[in-house]
């Protein structure tokens, strides 16, 4: 096998190996101050096919939804891997949010970029593609937990491009009071309707992720996980043995 190749396939897998697609739905009960969060755990691994001598992609399952300490990440799109590993350094650094969040940011720009300039020297085109396939999105990290007694949902979204042969990142971050990310065309209109939540966010939740998952079975899968969030305890439904 080409040496190129060969030092490729040990990158990707041993730092950047999997790329969430991923639904996320996340919602504050403001009259039981909860915050309840869930996600599907579907991901797909870029891999070198030794006999082929190309790269496959093939699909893995995996936690996507992290407790550190009182606070809650999910992870969505490029750069899964980093998401968790600077998520968790972000909340363990600071229990205040903000500056868990100024942390996040400063560390995953940095690790990703440097990934991406590796990339592109080791493969241009396989580069070209990660850039194709997160044009509008690179990656979504939503943070859920409790600030000074009041829930907080706060949505960290980033973008890549390349220009001179140079990658940039760029960064956005957002308050909500729900979210509904990541792959959601069939939930859409489900997500805003009140009588998606008659029965509770938390049934509600599990039927739209259901309900994607069956619409979009090769984006979205089974088995779910759940998490509950109050100013006292997180308590994880967990559907999977992997989450954090």
């Amino acid at each position: 096998m080409n040496i190129k190749y060969f030092l490729l396939s040990i990158f990707l897998f041993t730092v950047v190996k999997t790329d969430a697609q991923t639904c996320v739905i996340a919602k504050i009960d403001s009259l039981s101050k909860k915050i309840f969060i869930g996600a599907d755990t579907k991901f797909s691994m870029t891999t070198f096919d030794r006999e082929k001598n190309n790269f496959d992609t093939n699909i893995v399952y995996d936690g996507k939804i992290f407790r550190v300490g009182k606070m809650v990440f999910a992870t969505i799109g490029g750069g899964s891997n980093y998401q968790k590993i600077c998520g968790i350094a972000a909340c363990e650094n600071s229990t205040d949010i903000n500056v868990a969040l100024h942390s996040f940011k400063i560390d995953f720009i940095t690790k990703m970029g440097a990934y991406l300039d590796s990339l592109q020297r080791l493969s241009p085109a396989l580069f070209r593609r990660f850039i194709q396939n997160h044009s509008e999105i690179l990656s979504k990290t939503i943070f859920c937990g409790f600030q000074n007694d009041t829930p907080f949902i706060k949505l960290v979204t980033t973008k890549v491009f390349d220009s001179l042969d140079k990658v940039f990142i760029s960064y956005y971050e957002y308050s909500l009071n729900s979210i509904c990310a990541g792959e959601t065309e069939s939930i859409n209109d489900k997500f805003y309707d009140n009588s998606s939540w008659k029965k509770g966010y938390k049934n509600g939740i599990k039927i739209l992720l259901k309900i994607e998952a069956k619409a979009r079975p090769l984006e979205v899968g089974e088995p779910f996980e759940y998490c509950e969030i109050t100013d006292k305890r997180i308590k994880f439904d967990r559907h999977n043995p992997y989450s954090h």
